[in-house]
């Protein structure tokens, strides 16, 4: 993995004359889930693709500067508004886990199709979910692997925000954990 993302590292540190693993985007990340705004699960009325004034100011002050900037307003909202982030990081692990974040009528007229995907989301997350509990239960050696990746993949879209695509790279897992749920069912069930 290092010799392959060497290459990347290198030009980030030609390009941007900082130390940068891979994106220098966590700031501005960080802000679109922690602005104040709480109708959907990410603003982006702040982010450049969406508002005039927001690319004004990346192209003004450059790429490391402006991801900089949004993450000090970011965590100065944090800092100012404590309560405010822990619900909203609450909603946003609710939000990863099931698909659900509100079934208010304005926001399901930009995401109509939540409500399927709410019950697609707990069903497959229950599935996984006691997938993991049946494989620590009978001491399945990979079972803590698949608890660590599932517990520490999604932090940083907890305190971010998410995007249902986000949760993508753990679908494997999820499908894996939930395929043995149910042949460990239907195995006990025959005996």
């Amino acid at each position: 993995m290092a010799l392959t993302m060497s290459p990347w590292v290198a030009r980030n540190y030609v390009v941007f004359h900082k130390f940068i693993p891979v994106r220098d985007g966590f700031g501005l990340e960080l802000y679109l889930g922690n602005s104040g705004y709480s109708e959907h699960w990410a603003n982006r009325a702040v982010h450049p693709n969406h508002s005039d004034a927001e690319l004004g100011e990346y192209e003004r002050s450059g790429e490391i500067a402006y991801m900089a900037h949004k993450q000090r307003q970011a965590l100065d909202y944090i800092s100012g508004h404590k309560g405010w982030f822990v619900w909203m990081t609450l909603r946003r692990v609710v939000y990863l886990w099931t698909g659900y974040w509100s079934f208010d009528k304005d926001y399901l007229a930009q995401e109509p199709l939540d409500p399927p995907n709410v019950f697609v989301g707990v069903v497959l997350s229950s599935m996984a979910l006691a997938g993991l509990w049946m494989a620590f239960w009978t001491g399945l050696g990979v079972a803590w692997q698949f608890g660590w990746t599932l517990f520490l993949f999604p932090l940083a879209y907890y305190i971010s925000h998410p995007e249902a695509y986000y949760f993508r790279p753990l679908d494997p897992l999820i499908a894996i954990l939930g395929m043995y749920a149910t042949v460990r069912f239907f195995e006990r069930r025959r005996a």
